[in-house]
């Protein structure tokens, strides 16, 4: 029967900027195989793209290699399913994962299978980096008002707290006066 490349799965927990991240490759084979390596490589990409349709181009600012390894020796990959671990280091200052155009960023997992004489295996994953909310937020009330005259219109805006954590609802209120004694406001 001739060879068929592994089919490749990627796992790993939540992945934080600063420590250290690890991804499981779950390789699993039809029957024995025979392989001539098995490479992992573990990389951060920041990036963005400029322009539209055929006139787009993509410029990847920064990319680092986390790790590079080499999982497997030539010899022969069992059949059914063979996991590998592969740590690394998330450097402190990984911005989160995102796709909002122009820009990008994220951490991506490369997976090489070589097979003599045959087309390799090759496979490439995302995953997501995040960043670890603070212990505590000292939350300070904030509220401020336009300068106007007794009478005039004016503008007040509260918030619940002046700090924010990403992913948090923002609070708070904002009411303008017309000067009569109507008033329209939101909040939230």
């Amino acid at each position: 029967m001739l060879p068929t490349a592994p089919i490749c799965n990627s796992f790993s927990p939540k992945l934080f900027a600063g420590e250290r991240g690890y991804v499981t490759i779950e390789l699993v084979a039809v029957e024995d195989m025979r392989v001539s390596h098995v490479d992992v490589q573990v990389f951060a990409r920041e990036g963005w793209t400029i322009g539209s349709g055929a006139l787009s181009h993509q410029s990847d600012a920064v990319v680092v290699d986390l790790a590079r390894t080499r999982v497997m020796e030539a010899g022969v990959l069992p059949g059914g399913s063979t996991r590998f671990v592969v740590a690394f280091e998330v450097p402190p200052r990984t911005p989160p994962s995102h796709a909002i155009q122009p820009g990008a960023a994220w951490i991506g997992v490369s997976v090489h299978v070589s097979i003599p004489w045959w087309p390799d295996g090759r496979y490439t994953f995302v995953m997501a980096a995040h960043i670890r909310p603070p212990a505590t937020v000292v939350r300070t009330p904030v509220a401020v008002a336009s300068r106007a005259s007794a009478t005039g219109p004016r503008l007040e805006l509260a918030l619940a707290s002046s700090r924010l954590v990403a992913g948090e609802r923002l609070v708070g209120s904002c009411t303008f006066f017309d000067g009569g004694i109507t008033s329209r406001g939101w909040s939230s």
